[in-house]
């Protein structure tokens, strides 16, 4: 595990985007780049959040303005969620 400021603690995923999940012995760790940190107690609240931002990132980013763009960004934003979970829930082989 990584120590950092006295706290262990052990990468999780890494996402395109710089952002990461980590966790320690009592919570879930999200940080958003450049220096945003997250703790959260349950990984559906992280996740959660993760959606949310995820959402204001892609309707920041879109150059219209208008709730079919935002329902995009949504519907978007969702199905990379979903990805993420699959991957963090998802037993491997030989783990």
């Amino acid at each position: 595990m990584e120590t950092l400021q006295g706290e262990a603690r052990q990468d999780i995923l890494k996402l395109d985007d710089g952002i990461q999940i980590k966790v320690n012995l009592l919570n879930w760790i999200l940080l958003i780049p450049p220096r945003h940190y997250s703790y959260f107690p349950t990984l559906e609240d992280l996740l959660v959040d993760l959606l949310d931002y995820k959402i204001k990132l892609s309707a920041i980013n879109n150059p219209k303005k208008d709730f079919s763009s935002l329902k995009d960004s949504i519907e978007k934003s969702k199905i990379e969620i979903r990805q993420i979970m699959k991957s963090l829930t998802t037993v491997k082989d030989g783990v």
